[in-house]
């Protein structure tokens, strides 16, 4: 007795690749990848998003600086040619002196082999068109440009706060403990507050204690009469102090 087949269960897409998914891809011409190799390390690598000229040089205004013999201080190694830069086309260019191969649709080729297909610019250039598949390295000195066309990366969505910061402290709290709580805090302080307040305290007939008082100060007794010292009192003090002074001056 054959069993009937069952299929196996199909697997979800994980997390990332579904956040993968939902990213908008960037679609339109494929755009530059150049590295920028000395002394067998790369030092920089750059994607250039927007289509633009790419400049070397000694200046700080181009985008790889670099010094190597015989080249200006701004050359445009990579031009755009073209009055619309989503179908302008690239183009190659170089000096004597710049050697280095290009993958081309006819083949891989030298810089030297192309010089007899290139276009000569004003100023002893050559200038080669690329296509989208093409890729190769371009030596300058010591310093070799490694470049290739690559699909454009996706946009980047805005940078967004999480929902819970946009949402506010306020979404956060519990308003129905919170008021719970205050109530409970207002009713027990209040209470506390009561007991060692004076208001539990009997009253005092003001009044009555006044007339208290009054009545205590009527009944204090008079104060003793002052003595007062009389004329023989004093003679009879005197006359004695003078026999006193007598006898002591006598045993003198």
């Amino acid at each position: 007795m054959t069993q009937p087949y069952a299929e196996p269960p199909k697997s979800r897409p994980g997390q990332m690749t579904a956040v993968m998914r939902a990213l908008p891809q960037a679609t339109g011409p494929k755009v530059l990848r150049i590295g920028l190799v000395q002394g067998g390390r790369v030092i920089e690598e750059r994607v250039v998003k927007q289509r633009t000229h790419v400049m070397v040089g000694a200046s700080e205004k181009n985008m790889f600086v670099i010094n190597a013999p015989g080249v200006p201080a701004t050359f445009r190694l990579f031009e755009l040619v073209g009055s619309d830069k989503k179908r302008a086309q690239y183009h190659l260019n170089y000096l004597d002196g710049m050697t280095g191969r290009i993958a081309l649709q006819s083949g891989i080729t030298d810089l030297q082999t192309l010089k007899s297909q290139a276009h000569r610019g004003p100023q002893g250039t050559y200038q080669v068109a690329l296509t989208e598949e093409a890729r190769g390295k371009i030596v300058i000195g010591d310093i070799t440009f490694l470049f290739q066309f690559v699909a454009p990366p996706p946009v980047q969505p805005k940078p967004q706060l999480p929902v819970s910061v946009q949402s506010g402290l306020s979404s956060q709290i519990d308003w129905r403990f919170t008021i719970i709580a205050a109530f409970s805090f207002l009713f027990h302080f209040g209470a506390v507050g009561m007991l060692y307040s004076d208001w539990m305290d009997p009253e005092i007939n003001e009044e009555a204690a006044i007339a208290g008082l009054l009545d205590s100060v009527r009944n204090i007794p008079p104060p003793p009469p002052i003595e007062t010292p009389d004329a023989t009192t004093d003679a009879t003090t005197t006359g004695t102090t003078e026999v006193a002074t007598e006898r002591y001056r006598s045993l003198a």
